[in-house]
């Protein structure tokens, strides 16, 4: 069977800019981040860690691995200040081409205190009873709604399969009485920068966010005995948002996953969504394509218009063409 992933964060880049979906999702061509979305990284891989060593302590083992970073024991909690500069050593080394500066590795670490310290430490994972952490899902939707079928640009057998969902859930609280809380930090705005111009997100607007309903739904496929709610953590714009989910949610999840994949299944050419965003966040409005004068953005999008979309995944794209990417966005698993 051929499952073709809509990751949660392919539905938000296909609304931000449908040939940025393509370059990062089709093409495989990554973007970076700016130094903001680094330092964010940094705090979530302090916060994965206090996650990490609880865990451990509840389960009774003696150490526990903090991916990209190390092995540390529990013998005694986290070391804030040492895995902050840890992590914050890691992701610069990654992102060289940000403006850091000595203030950066500090502010990093005022940020995290903040976050376990908020409201008495009611939602430090250091207090609470740890259900998990980073939990990754990849789900296929065997449903006549998901299904699709190909005809290959070079002939031979159809490509047949099914939509499927993937992604990681950052912290999962143990409430008790089988009630569990997802929770998402965020080091950033409490806006949609999607919408031109950026937008505050209202409770509205989280409660329908379409990447958070994706989160809600592989959710409940994963544990539909447990009741939950999701929290959205504003560490620097206001704290903490929860919304519960229930039986309405995953009935509007489904129908917005099963909108996108009609959506992205019939866009046959993706277009551009040109704003003052691509000259002053987006990689490929940025940088220019190598050898040429043109925008990355602007040289793939007049070689699709004049080669043809299968030209350019051939000649552009970091892996097969229909072998491992597909209609739909993301990588394919064959089983």
């Amino acid at each position: 069977m051929i499952v073709t992933y809509l990751r949660s964060s392919s539905i938000n880049a296909y609304d931000f800019c449908r040939a940025r979906y393509m370059f990062e999702y089709l093409l495989g061509v990554p973007g970076t981040s700016n130094k903001k979305a680094n330092k964010g990284n940094v705090c979530h891989k302090v916060m994965e860690a206090c996650a990490l060593y609880k865990l451990a302590l509840q389960k009774g083992e003696k150490s526990y691995e903090l991916p990209e970073i190390g092995d540390f024991s529990t013998d005694s909690p986290p070391d804030l200040k040492d895995l902050t500069r840890r992590a914050h050593d890691h992701y610069k080394s990654m992102s060289e081409y940000c403006d850091w500066n000595d203030q950066d590795e500090q502010e990093c670490l005022d940020w995290i205190n903040t976050t376990l310290e908020w409201d008495n430490g009611a939602y430090s994972p250091l207090d609470a009873t740890i259900f998990g952490v980073e939990q990754f899902f990849d789900l296929a939707i065997m449903k006549d709604w998901a299904a699709y079928s190909y005809k290959s640009p070079t002939g031979g057998e159809n490509i047949e399969g099914y939509l499927g969902i993937k992604g990681n859930i950052d912290f999962i609280l143990d409430r008790g009485e089988s009630h569990l809380t997802l929770i998402d930090w965020k080091f950033g705005a409490r806006k949609d920068w999607g919408a031109n111009p950026p937008k505050y997100k209202t409770y509205k607007d989280l409660v329908n966010d379409n990447q958070l309903l994706l989160y809600a739904y592989a959710f409940h496929q994963l544990y539909p005995w447990a009741t939950f709610d999701q929290t959205i953590f504003y560490v620097l714009d206001g704290g903490p948002v929860t919304i519960p989910r229930g039986e309405e949610d995953f009935q509007k999840a489904e129908d917005m996953l099963r909108n996108y994949f009609q959506k992205i299944k019939n866009d046959k050419m993706p277009q551009k969504n040109v704003t003052f965003k691509c000259k002053k966040f987006c990689h490929y409005g940025m940088n220019k394509f190598e050898g040429s004068d043109q925008s990355i953005c602007d040289h793939i999008h007049n070689s699709m218009m004049e080669n043809g979309l299968h030209q350019v995944m051939k000649e552009y794209g970091k892996t097969g063409y229909y072998t491992t990417y597909a209609a739909g966005g993301g990588r394919q698993k064959n089983e």
